[in-house]
Order: C-alpha cells, then structure tokens, then sequence
C-alpha cells in the first residue's frame, strides 16, 4: 500500500542519512512539515541549517495525498510547520530540524507517525536518545 512504500521509503532515508552523518562527521537532521519533510544538514561555517546540496535524495518530500504526518519529540506532541517556501533572496527559510541524527549516532527521541487520512490505518517509526530507530508494522485501529 502506499502507507507501506512511504513508511518504508522515510525508514530508507533515515538509515541512509544516520550512516552519511556517522562517515562525514556532519549533523544532520529531520524536518518534518505540514504535508511533508526534509532532511537537512549543520553548515558550521554558515552556522545554520541548510539542505544537502551534494545530494538530491535529501531534497524536501512531500506526502500522497491522503497521508499525514504527526510528530511527537519525547512524549510530547510537535504542531508542524507549513513548508517553508521558496521567498525572496533576502529571507532564509528556518529549516531548523525537529530530530536531530547525530553523527555518534544518537538520535532525538522522537515518535513519527504516518497515517491515511479518515482510516485507521498508521504506522509508527520510533528512535531513542540511545540511537535505537524502529520502524513499525503497519496497524488498522478503529476511528
């Protein structure tokens, strides 16, 4: 289902960039947004946070249709934010990360939650301060 290939495809990237920011000592981070997330990366030089531009399969995703994100960081529910928009030069969005992947392998403690809009359909992806991720079966709970 496309619950599946998406909880699947964000389980992916997270093992993907957890293992980019343990070989280049970079931090990177999840920012998840209303209908969407991104990963991005610390640029201790510019000292902010930025997209990755060396690679493309960090760019910003957004969720079919039907599909919902909700994010709580230890315990507590996080109000997402609208995506932040290409504005004028000027203004730098703030794509500050609500999890952090850091490059010794910690993790913030997070619980993410896909889910179809009207159903009870979700699943669950967790990681712990110690830097254990799990991704979750796919669960029909009733509405």
């Amino acid at each position: 289902s496309q619950l599946e290939q998406e909880r699947d495809r964000l389980a992916a990237l997270i093992d993907y960039v957890r293992e980019r920011a343990a070989l280049q000592t970079i931090e990177y981070g999840l920012r998840c947004e209303q209908g969407g997330f991104r990963f991005v990366m610390y640029d201790s030089r510019k000292t902010r946070w930025l997209e990755d531009p060396l690679d493309d399969s960090l760019r910003r995703r957004s969720l079919p249709a039907g599909l919902e994100l909700a994010l709580a960081i230890e315990d507590h529910p996080i109000v997402l934010p609208l995506a932040a928009a290409p504005t004028q030069r000027a203004v730098t969005p703030d794509l500050t990360p609500q999890v952090m992947l850091y490059s010794s392998g910690e993790l913030t403690s997070f619980s993410l939650t896909l889910s179809r809009a009207g159903t009870g359909r979700r699943a669950v992806l967790t990681g712990s301060s110690a830097g254990k991720f799990t991704v979750g079966p796919i669960v029909e709970k009733p509405t």
